[in-house]
């Protein structure tokens, strides 16, 4: 059985923990809990039969009471806990973005490489049946070559407190990092070039960061990506799209973690095929089934599907996003993002 040490009891922690216990069962056990806030650390041990308690993450690393470090802290200050905790041969799950910036993202990658931890990065939305079932699709080649995928999600998430709503980087660096790492992984290419422009609220006591980005990839081979998303919707709406030489697919809800969802693919030559996809408390379990990918990794000799390593590809696109933006769109090349010192 893997111990678990979760570093930050907010909201998120109760997620995480309900994704544990539903999917993982015995494999794995929240042991430890760390916080500053000490009402916080409380209210959250005590109503889960937590037995182990911290005020800094340095006591955790330093217990011997886990194996597997969950961060769920804001990214200023992951730098402070990833690189100890991996010192220390802790496997580490970290929420998203894992890092501020691709290049403080490959320092981690190359601490993880040098240790005999595995780290992995938060990415829950790819584990929705729909989107699972649409990779399985596109890596089987039931599709062809793909040429086209595009991702459109709708929502009204106004950051009107809390930490988030000072942060500059907002809508793309906590939401639309999700819906660009799915479809990168759900295409299973490299992304070349990245163009994005970006709104701010106008609204009084809105927060500085966008709430609005408009996104199209360049990835290697020709394929041509597509993201608009959008926190000033009140008709909220989420949808996947991929079109490839022999056949297309989409994948639509209602939000974009709703339990349900329906799926549509036609291929050359079998018709068209419609799919309800329906799985019960989906968000918590996306969550659970993250954690399980990196115990099915560490278990397993390899690196998660979900890993620091692979994750870098998404960063690339964040911060080529974020910088193409800054200069009004113009587009910017992955090898760009790379050498910036």
């Amino acid at each position: 059985m893997y111990r678990i040490g979760l570093v930050g009891t907010g909201g998120v922690a109760n997620i995480h923990f309900k994704g544990y216990k539903e999917i993982l069962n015995e494999r794995a056990i929240v042991t430890a809990g760390c916080d500053p806030n000490p009402s916080a650390l409380a209210a959250f041990c005590d109503g889960r039969n937590i037995p182990h308690r911290f005020s800094d993450p340095g006591s955790l690393i330093n217990s011997g009471e886990v194996d597997i470090l969950v961060l769920l802290t804001p990214p200023a200050v992951r730098a402070e806990y990833i690189y100890p905790a991996l010192e220390k041969g802790l496997h580490v799950l970290v929420e998203k973005p894992f890092g501020n910036t691709y290049k403080e993202c490959l320092g981690y990658v190359e601490a993880a490489r040098k240790s005999n931890a595995r780290l992995a990065v938060s990415q829950n939305l790819r584990f929705y049946p729909d989107i699972e079932w649409a990779q399985e699709k596109v890596a089987a080649g039931e599709l062809g070559k793909i040429n086209y995928i595009a991702s459109d999600h709708y929502q009204w998430r106004m950051q009107t407190g809390g930490w988030r709503k000072d942060e500059q980087r907002l809508e793309i660096a906590i939401f639309s990092i999700h819906i660009l790492d799915r479809m990168r992984w759900v295409a299973g290419l490299i992304p070349k070039t990245i163009s994005a422009l970006t709104r701010s609220s106008w609204l009084p006591d809105s927060p500085r960061g966008e709430i609005f980005t408009d996104l199209r990839i360049e990835f290697e081979g020709g394929c041509i990506g597509h993201m608009t998303s959008s926190w000033y919707s009140r008709i909220q709406e989420s949808r996947l799209r991929v079109d490839g030489t022999l056949g297309s697919l989409t994948t639509t809800r209602p939000d974009a973690v709703h339990d349900k969802a329906q799926g549509v693919i036609e291929v050359e030559g079998k018709g068209m095929e419609r799919h309800d996809f329906n799985r019960a408390r989906a968000v918590d379990k996306a969550f659970g089934y993250s954690l399980k990918h990196l115990i099915d990794a560490i278990d397993e000799g390899r690196e998660p599907i979900h890993s620091g390593q692979d994750n870098l590809q998404t960063m690339t696109i964040v911060d080529g996003a974020y910088l193409s933006a800054e200069r009004g769109g113009k587009p910017v090349t992955a090898e760009e993002i790379h050498q910036i010192k």
